[in-house]
């Protein structure tokens, strides 16, 4: 694709949704988290943690060494949500419309139910959601420094594990690229939080 057909504020908003994506599947990992425990009675009420309202005071009150990564993790992918909207003059309506339709998410993953609802089950999965959304990060943050949707076939193999050793191209006087370099640094640092509690 010609770099002029490249539309830069739309792909700033597939980032948003990335985000907000993110952030409301760590969300729900969080609150079946609870459900193992705390939440059980609130589950039976609601009978799906999908129904039980977004309020981030529900995790917070978890007394859970993984939740509480969890919502820093949340934390982080809000506070660049807040500073795309503001440094690209995002406007509500734009947002709405594109978390309505979640544009963009052909490279997002998901974390995948466990075959038994159990914590170990549960928390297993969670690195492999944070890697593949990382690499959906990665891939986003590619199409945007090179003016490019098209994306090589070899893109995906080339993202491994460090996150941060990935993002070298990042670096420069773009603002969008410095809010994605500290969002990989702070998932990065977070993970390995995740790793060390799986044991």
């Amino acid at each position: 694709m010609d770099s002029t057909e490249f539309n830069y504020r739309q792909h700033v908003i597939y980032l948003y949704v990335l985000c907000h994506y993110t952030s409301r599947e760590l969300y729900i990992c969080g609150l079946n988290f609870g459900i193992q425990n705390e939440l059980k009675d609130m589950f039976e009420v609601f009978g799906s943690e999908s129904e039980i309202p977004v309020d981030m005071a529900i995790l917070e009150a978890l007394d859970n060494p993984s939740v509480k990564i969890l919502i820093k993790m949340i934390e982080a992918l809000t506070e660049t949500m807040n500073s795309l909207a503001n440094i690209n003059s995002l406007t509500d309506e734009e947002l709405e419309q594109a978390i309505e339709n979640w544009e963009g998410l052909e490279h997002s993953g998901e974390i995948e139910p466990p075959e038994e609802n159990t914590y170990s089950e549960l928390l297993s999965k969670l690195p492999v959601f944070i890697y593949a959304t990382m690499c959906s990060f990665y891939i986003r943050a590619w199409q945007l420094v090179h003016y490019r949707a098209d994306v090589p076939d070899d893109l995906y193999d080339s993202f491994q594990y460090p996150y941060v050793d990935n993002i070298k191209f990042l670096e420069g006087p773009d603002s969008n690229m410095q809010l994605l370099c500290e969002l990989f640094q702070k998932m990065h640092d977070l993970d390995n939080e995740i790793l060390n509690e799986i044991g």
